[in-house]
């Protein structure tokens, strides 16, 4: 926040100032505008400003608040935002750190009556939602995606297998799926329910890619099965275990070859 000083007695202003309208950049402090202060073409009748540099009051309470310790200005609102962003919500004591000698319980009582909810809230977290989200996957009123509810019995491999293959038995998934960058269709798709800016072909073109996406994905789900009904990750295994061996037996003799007798 920038420093202000008074132009008649120099001094740094940490409080309420006092501008003038008439004159450019003329500031007093409180004690020298009573005392009528003039400098240069500055005359105590000019018209004036009451400035106050985040000293106010951002929310309105019913509460009386005599003391400085329970008073929340707006310069305390800003340290108290900074501060749950850094440390993260909930962490009220190291938040009460940047903000002494306010309490942590000061603190909480402050953010969740204003924050979480008071009209911040309200706006920020809405009661009801906007978008509503229909699930296709199953019948109505079934299940949610009926199919994790049914989740298949793992590949028996090893451990080193696993890491060999980069499968995941218990996902029944790889590191790396067949046609990896299907996501890229839909990633970046946004349906605007609020303004409805989508036109009608905008609309349409949106869902030809989530159909597009949708049967890439049952490709990739049909490979899967047939791996797993025809036993391929196992068969695929032992092989990469088989030609490992072999390459170890093949530089294992190589080196006898080298060696001098």
């Amino acid at each position: 926040m920038a420093q202000y000083y008074c132009n008649y007695c120099q001094g740094s202003i940490t409080g309420i100032r006092l501008r003038c309208a008439e004159c450019r950049d003329f500031d007093l402090c409180v004690q020298c505008f009573s005392c009528g202060a003039e400098v240069g073409k500055h005359r105590k009748d000019h018209k004036y400003q009451v400035i106050n540099d985040g000293y106010f009051a951002v929310f309105e309470t019913d509460v009386d608040v005599d003391t400085e310790d329970t008073t929340w200005t707006a310069n305390d609102e800003m340290k108290l935002l900074d501060a749950v962003e850094q440390y993260g919500f909930g962490n009220w004591n190291d938040v009460a750190n940047s903000l002494d000698p306010k309490t942590d319980e000061d603190i909480e009582k402050h953010y969740s009556t204003f924050y979480i909810h008071g009209s911040v809230g309200q706006v920020t977290f809405p009661s009801q939602s906007v978008n509503k989200v229909t699930d296709h996957t199953g019948p109505d009123n079934g299940p949610l995606s009926p199919s994790l509810t049914r989740p298949l019995p793992p590949v028996e491999i090893s451990q080193q297998e696993q890491q060999e293959l980069g499968y995941m038995p218990l996902r029944d998934d790889f590191e790396r799926e067949y046609d990896n960058d299907a996501e890229t269709l839909v990633s970046c798709l946004a349906m605007n329910y609020e303004e409805l800016d989508d036109k009608d072909i905008d609309i349409a073109f949106k869902l030809a890619q989530v159909s597009m996406y949708r049967e890439r994905l049952k490709e990739r789900v049909r490979r899967k099965h047939i791996a797993r009904d025809y036993r391929l990750i196992n068969t695929t295994s032992t092989t990469i275990g088989a030609k490992q061996k072999n390459s170890d037996n093949q530089e294992k003799s190589i080196k006898r070859g080298k060696r001098i007798p």
